[in-house]
């Protein structure tokens, strides 16, 4: 209900591109929510997921990622094999 909405396109993950918003924007395809706050996030986890080490990445994940809803969602997207997804 709340937060940035995008679908990224052709994208071989949550790629960090700099700091330069407009960026991301293109990249992301970004649909709604987009506010300073929202766009903050986005930049500093693309950059968290470059650079944190695999402990840092394990331990740090669910204090930056809503997991329940991830599993939800790939759980959902994998039944459904939807092709028009982050995944496909």
């Amino acid at each position: 209900a709340e937060g940035l909405l995008a679908k990224p396109e052709r994208l071989a993950g949550i790629e960090h591109l700099g700091p330069d918003w407009n960026r991301y924007e293109e990249r992301y395809h970004v649909r709604d929510g987009s506010t300073p706050g929202t766009r903050a996030a986005l930049i500093g986890l693309s950059r968290w997921i470059e650079t944190a080490s695999d402990p840092d990445f394990r331990s740090g994940l669910g204090d930056r990622v809503d997991l329940p809803g991830l599993l939800r969602f790939l759980a959902v997207n994998a039944l459904l094999a939807n092709h028009d997804s982050f995944l496909g």
